[in-house]
């Protein structure tokens, strides 16, 4: 079975300090510099009930382990996952002058993991600039209840699986 992992913030949840004005929250976090709340993009529990199906799922963020770790407890609480990584496993590195987290995604192959089985869904193309064939693109996400972009890559999911 091949592997897909997927980024969290504006990918699968927005997060954000203010609530959003017409939209109750999906669950609120307390964390440590101050609470979160927390949006589910549209179509998210339909999304990982596909592709938990034909996947090994895992999560991985650039955020830190406190944040991808209540993550995980909400959306993924019954679901077992290969792992869940925080910004820990990324490589941090300067680009352009910015400093980035990067997806390093060889640092599967010590688990055995061959890159050709491994698809990422992130909203971020320079955390895996190393890896086009494995990236696939999602437009960020920051409330936009019409969205649909978890409906569209079910399909193109199902022709990689």
């Amino acid at each position: 079975m091949k592997l897909l992992i997927l980024d969290i913030d504006e990918t699968l949840v927005y997060a954000t300090r203010k609530k959003l004005l017409e939209t109750e929250a999906d669950f609120l976090v307390p964390h440590p510099f101050g609470d979160y709340y927390y949006y589910k993009r549209p179509h998210l529990d339909f999304f990982i009930e596909q592709v938990k199906a034909l996947f090994k799922l895992a999560l991985w963020s650039s955020a830190d382990k406190y944040y991808v770790n209540e993550v995980k407890q909400q959306l993924f609480a019954n679901i077992s996952l290969e792992f869940a990584w925080d910004r820990t496993k990324c490589t941090y590195t300067k680009k352009g002058g910015e400093g980035i987290y990067e997806k390093q995604l060889h640092k599967l192959e010590k688990l055995n993991w061959d890159l050709a089985n491994i698809f990422i869904i992130d909203d971020s193309p320079e955390k895996l600039s190393n890896y086009p064939e494995n990236h696939l693109l999602i437009p960020s996400w920051i409330g936009d209840k019409n969205d649909k972009e978890l409906i569209k890559i079910i399909e193109i999911l199902k022709i990689l699986a």
